[in-house]
């Protein structure tokens, strides 16, 4: 995905695999730029990259940083003598509100949706939060025209009973969309989507006995966590 433009007069990102300057990215520097938000070592690397380019990054940039933020705070919490400070959360409004602004002129995708989910639970953002639930209305707004694989629709479901957020729209999307394909879904991304629909106490009798016949015949393929779940 190329970004619509890039702001002439805009910082200049250098970093020894990026230049992201006054003139519009070409395909190269955009994945350039991508690869070095996956590789950055840190959360302070990460923000120096949206500071420098702020407004001219695409969603998928924005989606890209917060699931790094998400997998390098997850990392730092397995080694507690590691853990970053906390101080970085202050700068995350400013990344959140990026995001915002880019999902609600974006089209949809369904990877980078739940991409962008899984990283908001990790991140344990505020599920009142203005840009998850811009987020989320962009979503629900374009759900019929998108592309939906199992894995999406199960890691999304995940997301929002982790965060509590009961969004009537988009759990209805994913209730329809899962209900069409089923047989699909492999045995953790029907655990997940049971242990979605549990926690938010979604009434869908339908799904409800459908991810029962389907979780009873992959029953052999389920370990305990995704049992118990």
């Amino acid at each position: 995905v190329i970004p619509k433009a890039m702001l002439t007069g805009s910082p200049v990102l250098r970093s020894g695999r990026v230049v992201a300057g006054k003139v519009k990215r070409n395909r190269h520097q955009d994945i350039q730029l991508l690869r070095a938000i996956v590789e950055a070592p840190d959360p302070e690397e990460v923000f120096e990259i949206v500071s420098e380019c702020g407004p001219a990054l695409s969603v998928i940039h924005t989606t890209t940083a917060l699931h790094r933020l998400a997998t390098l705070d997850a990392a730092a919490a397995r080694e507690r003598s590691k853990r970053r400070p906390a101080e970085w959360r202050e700068q995350l409004p400013i990344l959140l509100e990026y995001h915002g602004q880019q999902a609600a002129e974006s089209t949809v995708e369904g990877r980078s949706f739940s991409n962008g989910l899984w990283a908001f639970a990790k991140l344990r953002v505020d599920a009142e939060a203005g840009t998850l639930l811009t987020v989320l209305n962009s979503a629900a707004g374009q759900w019929d025209s998108v592309q939906w694989k199992p894995v999406d629709l199960s890691i999304a479901a995940w997301a929002l009973g982790t965060l509590a957020c009961r969004h009537e729209a988009v759990m209805e999307g994913i209730a329809r969309s899962s209900k069409e394909r089923l047989e699909d879904f492999p045995a953790r991304s029907l655990a997940n989507l049971l242990w979605a629909v549990a926690t938010i106490e979604w009434k869908d009798d339908e799904l409800t006995m459908k991810l029962a016949q389907q979780s009873m015949s992959k029953s052999q393929e389920l370990k305990a966590m995704e049992l118990s779940a």
